[in-house]
């Protein structure tokens, strides 16, 4: 559950990053989730969490989920 509300976080912060650039009225390049750290931590976080429901083992070693 703990690793659940960690990526929840982590979607969260990316979340308001986004809309505090709109909100800026900034230009947000269709690319940004390409370049962008939060969104490559979150992919990676998912992945481990799609791993372990898969193998139905919990393995508490995804860094990206901390």
């Amino acid at each position: 559950m703990e690793l659940l509300c960690n990526e929840f976080a982590n979607m969260q912060q990316m979340s308001n990053q986004f809309l505090a650039q709109h909100a800026k009225a900034n230009y947000i390049a269709p690319d940004s989730f390409d370049s962008n750290l939060q969104d490559q931590k979150i992919l990676s976080c998912a992945r481990g969490l799609a791993s372990m429901a898969t193998s139905k083992q919990f393995q508490d070693d995804e860094p990206s989920c901390h």
